[in-house]
């Protein structure tokens, strides 16, 4: 019998920034595939990015915002606090849940931003996410505002 020997499978895949494809491990053993079980949740969570010129708006689509998907918000937020970015806002109306791995995806957001003399705005900050800045007496360091168009007015007046 030989041993199992694991293989990777290129899957398409859809979410709310688009589509996109990610490996999927198999392991063969006597010549039977069988699939990994993992959630792509656990691999690809769903946001929203929107460029209006200096501004990008990023929409964070899940519920939690913890450890699960903080990777890959880091992940996106480095690519976007680029310097030609003077402003961005971070929409968490739909986020109920936020845990330090989260938290911490923000603030790297902050410090990029803060590095290229630019402004990151929360918006829809609400509930046990409010309260988790709060505790951490991060309220004074974090500029938040209800929605997006205040984020906008805001800034305009900046």
């Amino acid at each position: 019998m030989t041993s199992p020997s694991e293989l990777s499978r290129i899957t398409r895949i859809d979410s709310g920034a688009g589509s996109g494809f990610v490996l999927v491990p198999f392991i063969v053993r006597n010549c039977n595939i069988v699939q990994r079980s993992h959630t792509l949740h656990q691999a690809f969570m769903r946001f929203s990015v929107d460029h209006d010129g200096e501004l990008v708006i990023f929409t964070i689509k899940e519920p939690l915002l913890d450890s699960s998907i903080a990777a890959e918000v880091k992940h996106e937020l480095l690519i976007i606090c680029q310097p030609e970015v003077k402003a961005l806002v971070i929409d968490l109306s739909r986020v109920q849940l936020c845990d330090t791995q989260g938290l911490s995806a923000l603030l790297l957001a902050n410090r990029q931003m803060n590095e290229n003399e630019g402004f990151l705005i929360l918006v829809g900050v609400q509930g046990q996410v409010k309260s988790l800045i709060d505790i951490s007496r991060l309220s004074d360091k974090l500029e938040i505002r209800d929605t997006v168009q205040d984020a906008v007015q805001w800034l305009s007046e900046e």
